[in-house]
């Protein structure tokens, strides 16, 4: 059996940023590496497309940057999509017609090298291209998927931390080289791993004064309370439209916030 993993790599935002804006799911995030971070999502392992999609277009969208989903499966097919500003920038199968039996082999489908470098600040379009052309069944091609995954990341100056490597496989101890527990952010709880411990990374922007909103948990000393946050999530706010209403509050602040408000805050009906 080959491998089998999904994992999403973040240009741009910090390691905190990315874990307040997975609160509410199963996730482990990598420390930054080259400007980027690696997230690992649970449900994501299960490969299912429309999940892979959905929350690729999301930290896209919230965090304002690049998101590069990929996915192996069983080291036959590598698939992508790069996302840019929440919006399908570009995707990529190694494979295409693999679950289609009477299909026959055929080359690589879609895949921009000129958009991949861009997107991650790399120069080298050519070596980029040719990973992304060879076929597995041409002289020099690729045998498996995770091979390919190698050179691309290479070739793209980000990290390797993905190569190899999903939610279930860090959750149990199989750490990519270079990796450590310590070094890693673990958001919610694992049913599969036995329960992974949940990391609040907010308490350096939720503060509590008492001469401030009485007390209320607040943004880094600001008279802007968590409570209102939740409000404005409530009233179907985005981050985006929060932060045009406060404008001395970051990204990195709302996000924080959201995930103080999905350890300690009851849902809204």
């Amino acid at each position: 059996m080959g491998n089998f993993y999904t994992n999403y790599t973040l240009r741009g935002p910090s390691q905190q940023a990315v874990a307040s804006a997975l609160a509410g799911r199963s996730a482990i995030v990598t420390p930054t590496q080259d400007g980027c971070v690696v997230v690992f999502d649970e449900q994501s392992d299960g490969q299912d497309s429309a999940v892979i999609t959905e929350l690729a277009s999301r930290l896209s969208r919230e965090l304002r940057c690049p998101v590069l989903a990929v996915l192996n499966h069983d080291d036959d097919i590598f698939w992508y999509h790069l996302y840019l500003n929440g919006k399908l920038a570009d995707e990529y199968d190694s494979s295409p017609g693999y679950f289609d039996a009477s299909a026959e082999p055929s080359a690589p489908a879609g895949g921009d090298a000129q958009k991949l470098c861009s997107a991650f600040g790399a120069a080298s379009v050519a070596e980029v291209e040719s990973v992304l052309r060879k076929s597995s069944f041409d002289e020099g091609g690729y045998t498996f998927a995770v091979e390919r995954h190698t050179d691309l990341v290479r070739a793209l100056g980000i990290p390797s931390f993905g190569v190899g490597a999903g939610f279930r496989y860090v959750a149990d101890g199989e750490l990519p080289e270079g990796l450590d527990d310590e070094g890693m952010l673990r958001v919610g709880e694992s049913e599969s791993s036995g329960g992974i411990t949940s990391y609040t990374e907010y308490q350096h922007i939720i503060t509590n004064d008492p001469k401030i909103r009485n007390g209320e948990p607040c943004i880094r000393g600001l008279p802007i309370a968590v409570s209102d946050i939740y409000d404005y999530v409530a009233a179907g706010m985005t981050p985006e439209q929060i932060i045009a209403k406060h404008s001395e509050l970051t990204v990195e602040d709302v996000m924080a916030c959201l995930l103080f408000i999905a350890h300690h805050y009851p849902k809204k009906s």
